[in-house]
């Protein structure tokens, strides 16, 4: 087996482990009485001997370290200057996760600072800065509606891949960078963002913007005109000259009493797929006085199903 140097330290010092990697000697205990710090690529071999050393550390979340071993199985991992840290006892301070998810993917790490020598009494300061949000990440590269542009990829993202379909609860599972892929193979969800967040705004006990600039966006893929899709949302939204028995009057009075005060909130499953239901009986010129969706219903997907992104739009 070939040997891969590791490290950027003193060569006189090298272990090799069975793996055929070799590290300097103070891999295999990173105590040091002064802080100091290293360079070095992380092996899965190397990550499951520090994280031996990940004592009195917050509960490692499971699926935050898949979400990096996706990032990192994806070629999403880049040398960004984030360091492992271990205190002047050696104990692993901060990094946990990504070393667990170098374990799940089995990639070796870019270039890492290793921080050595933090006093153990400052362990309670770390993470505790604000954390950098797909927001954030969509605002610094200049997108408009930033906060509501990200969470419709998270929307557009869980439709399109069927988790609706699938389950009764909504989590965000992208990681930033899959919302920039995201929202480069579908651009034309910019356009459904400008459209339907100012008529969302101050209306969220109907839909909160990222909820009407989502609808939008499967309704235009499904076929519908971007014209038509606006004016069923700003039925939806405003309510304004509806008939008794409109589906759209239908779902109005049930997102409304679901809203009231003291009710437990409508899962989002739930209430997409009844606007989504709303819209069909609309576009079919159907009455409809009550509006349901029962848990084992087929969630309605308009005709998208392995539609591929609209790159060129």
């Amino acid at each position: 087996m070939a040997i891969h140097k590791f490290f950027t330290g003193d060569h006189n010092q090298q272990q090799q482990t069975d793996l055929g990697a070799v590290y300097p000697d103070w891999v295999w205990n990173p105590a040091y009485a002064h802080m100091t710090a290293e360079i070095i690529r992380i092996t899965p071999e190397l990550a499951k001997v520090w994280l031996g050393r990940n004592t009195d550390n917050r509960r490692l979340r499971k699926h935050r370290a898949n979400v990096l071993a996706k990032e990192m199985t994806d070629g999403n991992w880049a040398a960004n200057g984030e360091s492992i840290s271990f205190d002047t006892k050696g104990a692993l301070v901060d990094g946990q996760h990504r070393l667990q998810a170098i374990i799940n993917s089995g990639v070796i790490s870019p270039l890492t600072p290793i921080i050595m020598g933090i006093e153990p009494g400052v362990r309670s300061t770390v993470d505790t800065g604000l954390k950098r949000s797909a927001a954030d990440v969509l605002g610094m590269r200049g997108e408009r509606y930033a906060a509501t542009l990200a969470g419709t990829i998270q929307l557009w993202a869980a439709y399109y891949l069927g988790d609706f379909r699938r389950t009764g609860t909504f989590k965000a599972k992208l990681s930033h960078t899959e919302v920039l892929k995201w929202l480069d193979d579908w651009p034309s969800i910019r356009d459904s963002v400008g459209a339907a967040a100012s008529l969302a705004s101050g209306q969220r006990y109907c839909l909160a913007p990222a909820e009407a600039c989502f609808l939008h966006h499967a309704i235009t893929q499904g076929g519908t005109s971007f014209e038509v899709a606006e004016e069923f949302l700003t039925s939806v939204l405003r309510g304004a000259n509806l008939q008794e028995h409109s589906p759209v009057l239908a779902l109005r009075r049930r997102l409304l009493d679901e809203s009231r005060p003291g009710r437990s909130p409508m899962d989002k499953r739930t209430k997409l797929a009844l606007v989504l239901k709303a819209f069909e009986f609309w576009s079919k010129g159907q009455s409809r006085k009550v509006l349901r969706f029962h848990a084992d219903e087929e969630f309605p997907d308009l005709g998208i199903g392995g539609r591929q992104p609209n790159v060129t739009a």
